[in-house]
């Protein structure tokens, strides 16, 4: 049968290229061999010099070539030899004893060393197999310089392993490639993985060792950063007692001691000497670093010891003098006042900001102007300067990736972020294809952190708005069992887009009664003080309320907390408080029959959304207002509706404007 297709079987096949093998001279067949065992492709000196053929080689080689075993490329001192078939390689290969091979190899291997420009890889894999651990050892940490040079972070980490199985290096020195790796695997964008290599590295150097308590350092913020709190925590406490300090174990503990901290800095002031970086004692460099860790990778899961240790962060900065250091302290300091105390913060902290970017300029540090953009773009969110916090987090993404490495969990926080910033803006089409590739990546980079956000979004409008919700209860389930349970930006969306599912359902007693179970759990959240995140809440309950009282439910008993929820949402300093305040009061209005005062206070959030630029919650609004006077009036409205949902794909425009604006009815 395989003959009348003009094939062979794999096993005759081998027993045609073995017979044709044996009939070989034995010149031929160490030629052949040494080609083969070069991986099919190996330089004509090197295979020659290897093979021992001295003057017969050319003889040999135009034999191999006539038998169709051996082709040629290049030409000149660039020649090289293949076998013409990866099967001729391997049964050539398959017919060499143990020993043997290991000869061949290391003969081959001697040879490649006298060339001017031999790849340190192949080299070191040919000592390797032939038995020298050691030299195989010398040409992988070459390869890996080369690597690292050229920004192959992946290889790096697989070359410096290879020198880490040899089983050669003493403790010290296995430290020190450890931390290497973890510094590779950190460029890489696997922050977990880095982590334990750089746990591994700490514990293989004494106490008072400062490369221990830096080692532990960049494990905690890889492990922290990335959504792995349990051991992020462990290891930052671990290297914060190196330092004379700890994390409070009560909320008690944790007020004073934040209370503590910003008296002394408020006492000391914001003034400063720069001073070179080369300058700034170590011992303080590293206490600084040390606290930056500790604020950055605790600020999402525990906002009170977060905000100490970027106070303690902020004056350690400001006294070391070091440029990039205040850069960034500055610019963090910039946005945590905006975020907890809204836009009546935003002119000190433009003040601060400026400054920062000021100093990152003039020092030519990248990474500080990345990181004073990262933090204006997440003020901008507070300020509800929604496309301009988008433009600040993809300026600090590129420069990011093309000025700095190591920086890949500052990346991470950009993009999940500015997709949060898409959510709102109702940029449904971008937003689905963002968070569908940030969800491959935390996937395969182990970051929940990052998944979470994709998670989060694919749950509700990415997909909702094709209609898929399947999918988009999918994406929620594993949300909430994956989810790093102690960020509480994840909790807060984990209830806020399950509700929001029930009522693109149509089951608004379903979403009231989910809100409400957790509702308790969610307002005592530090989260929860800060105007932006507590708008959000505060509106999902209001119109939970009101999908409910739709639903049937107890109109008075439902609709006297969704009107609280307005007045609560008017009093925020936060542009986006008064458009939701509006909206659940148009809702709230027109399910008491009262279309007129529902009218206005519609159009004033029609208005609000418009000047925001948030699309989805316009297109929505929109809709009610054709539903709730029709005419002219509701007629172009809803024209201007349907575009958008067009635009964005909205399948179902009913039941998306349900999920968005319940009530009305």
């Amino acid at each position: 049968v395989h003959r009348a297709h003009g094939e062979l079987p794999e096993v005759a096949l081998d027993a045609v290229i073995g017979e044709r093998l044996a009939r070989l001279t034995d010149a031929d067949r160490r030629l052949l061999r040494a080609v083969a065992l070069g991986s099919g492709r190996l330089s004509r000196r090197v295979a020659v010099r290897a093979s021992a053929l001295g003057d017969s080689s050319r003889k040999v080689l135009t034999r191999l070539r006539a038998e169709a075993l051996v082709r040629t490329s290049g030409a000149g001192v660039q020649l090289v030899l293949e076998t013409c078939h990866d099967r001729i390689r391997e049964v050539a290969v398959g017919q060499l004893r143990e020993d043997e091979r290991t000869v061949l190899h290391r003969a081959i291997a001697t040879e490649l060393a006298r060339e001017p420009a031999a790849d340190p890889i192949e080299m070191a894999f040919h000592y390797r197999a032939g038995g020298d651990i050691a030299e195989a050892n010398h040409h992988t940490l070459e390869a890996i310089a080369a690597a690292e040079g050229a920004l192959a972070f992946e290889q790096a980490s697989r070359l410096i392993q290879q020198v880490l199985d040899s089983g050669l290096l003493g403790a010290l020195d296995r430290a020190e490639l450890l931390a290497r790796r973890g510094e590779a695997l950190a460029n890489a964008g696997r922050l977990p993985e880095s982590g334990q290599v750089y746990l591994e590295a700490a514990t293989l150097v004494p106490e008072s060792d400062a490369r221990r308590q830096e080692w532990l350092r960049l494990a905690a913020e890889h492990f922290l950063t990335s959504g792995h709190v349990g051991e992020g925590r462990g290891a930052l406490s671990e290297m914060l007692r190196g330092f004379g300090l700890t994390l409070k174990s009560s909320l008690a503990g944790s007020i004073a001691a934040l209370l503590t901290q910003r008296a002394a800095l408020s006492l000391r002031g914001f003034k400063y000497t720069v001073r070179p970086s080369s300058e700034v004692p170590d011992d303080i460099a590293r206490r600084a670093d040390a606290c930056w860790t500790a604020s950055r990778g605790l600020i999402f899961t525990d906002g009170i010891a977060g905000s100490e240790y970027h106070a303690r962060h902020l004056r350690l900065a400001l006294n070391s003098g070091d440029p990039i250091r205040i850069a960034r302290a500055m610019a963090a300091e910039a946005q945590l006042r905006v975020i907890m105390k809204g836009t009546a913060a935003w002119p000190s902290a433009e003040k601060m900001l400026l400054e920062a970017e000021a100093l990152a300029e003039q020092h030519k540090s990248p990474y500080a102007r990345a990181m004073a953009a990262q933090f204006r773009a997440a003020a901008r969110i507070s300020t509800g300067e929604f496309p301009a916090s988008v433009a600040e987090f993809e300026r600090a993404v590129h420069i990011f990736r093309d000025e700095c490495v190591g920086v890949s969990q500052e990346i991470g926080y950009c993009e999940a972020h500015a997709s949060s910033v898409l959510l709102l803006m109702g940029k449904v089409r971008a937003l689905r294809a963002f968070a569908l590739r940030l969800l491959r990546e935390g996937i395969e980079r182990q970051n929940p952190y990052v998944e979470g956000f994709a998670r989060g979004h694919l749950g509700n409008m990415a997909l909702l708005a094709l209609g898929d919700v399947a999918g988009a209860e999918e994406h929620l389930r594993i949300y909430q069992d994956k989810a790093p349970k102690l960020f509480q930006t994840h909790l807060l969306n984990c209830v806020s887009q399950t509700s929001a599912l029930a009522r693109y359902r149509g089951d608004g007693a379903g979403a009231h009664a989910g809100m409400e179970s957790r509702w308790v759990e969610v307002s005592r959240l530090l989260t929860f003080r800060a105007p932006m995140p507590r708008s959000e809440l505060l509106l999902w309950r209001g119109v939970n309320c009101l999908a409910a009282a739709e639903a049937g439910g107890p109109r008075k008993a439902l609709l006297d907390p969704a009107r609280q929820m307005a007045k609560e949402l008017g009093k925020l300093d936060y542009p986006v408080g008064p458009a939701y305040s509006d909206l659940v009061t148009a809702s709230a209005d027109a399910l008491e029959g009262r279309p007129d005062p529902a009218h206005r206070a519609l159009l004033s959030a029609i208005a609000r959304f418009e000047r925001l630029k948030m699309g989805a919650f316009l297109a929505a609004s929109r809709r009610r207002l054709h539903d709730l006077v029709g005419g002219d009036e509701g007629a172009a409205a809803l024209a201007l509706s349907g575009a958008w949902m067009t635009q964005e794909g909205v399948v179902d425009p009913d039941s998306f404007t349900q999920m968005m604006t319940p009530g009305f009815a």
